[in-house]
């Protein structure tokens, strides 16, 4: 409890450490707080709106639509006239976002210490059946950009990645096991840095990770940049 109120504190996943907070003392971990802060928000979210995107589609279809592709229409259709090979954009819902939220989900399922965990992570896959399960890279989770659109999204994406980083499938033995890590000197930084903020009135003022100034000076330059 009292590292997700240091976090809390500090931001670090805004928007979910309340809910962490509220479930950390009736879960058998802390990983599980986590988990089921996860699916309570994103089951709010998600049944709010779906994340979904127009994607260029060539297909055989029963009706013109979009463009004809004349060379794919005479090779596939020619004894089939009722047929329409064509280019044309389709609203889906199996884009990469939405791919990020199911493999967390997937990680709760998976690893969830609490049958409460396990059970809330399954019921809300039904709903991603659209969506294709895919195994990230770390480029490609670093590729995921958050727009406008699916900005109510962000902190559930920050905690996917937290989660799909945090997997660990090549243990001796060959078990798959998990981990979740937080670096503890940003914790540490971000929750004294806000209580020092809290606490100095002004005209003091607190900044973090200050860069400007240096340990020596030599030939009129300087030296061991401090921060």
């Amino acid at each position: 409890r009292r590292l997700v109120q240091m976090m809390s504190i500090g931001g670090m996943l805004p928007h979910l450490e309340a809910g962490v907070a509220d479930l950390a003392p009736s879960v058998p971990c802390l990983l599980d707080a986590f988990m089921q802060a996860y699916t309570r928000q994103l089951a709010m979210e998600w049944r709010r709106g779906r994340i979904s995107s127009y994607q260029q589609t060539d297909k055989n279809r029963t009706c013109l639509r979009g463009k004809l592709l004349f060379h794919e229409q005479i090779r596939r259709n020619r004894l089939r006239p009722e047929r329409f090979f064509t280019r044309a954009d389709q609203f889906v819902t199996d884009v990469p976002p939405s791919r990020l939220l199911k493999a967390g989900l997937d990680i709760c399922r998976r690893f969830g210490t609490a049958d409460a965990t396990r059970r809330s992570a399954t019921n809300l896959l039904a709903e991603f059946d659209e969506v294709a399960e895919h195994h990230f890279t770390e480029a490609e989770l670093d590729g995921i950009e958050v727009d406008r659109r699916i900005q109510r999204f962000d902190p559930l994406f920050t905690l996917a990645k937290r989660f799909l980083r945090g997997q660990v499938p090549d243990r001796p033995g060959g078990a798959a096991t998990f981990s979740l890590l937080f670096d503890m000197n940003v914790v540490f930084e971000r929750y004294v840095g806000c209580l020092l903020r809290r606490t100095c009135p002004p005209p003091y003022r607190v900044q973090l990770q200050v860069t400007g100034r240096s340990l020596a000076y030599r030939d009129g330059k300087r030296k061991f940049w401090l921060r």
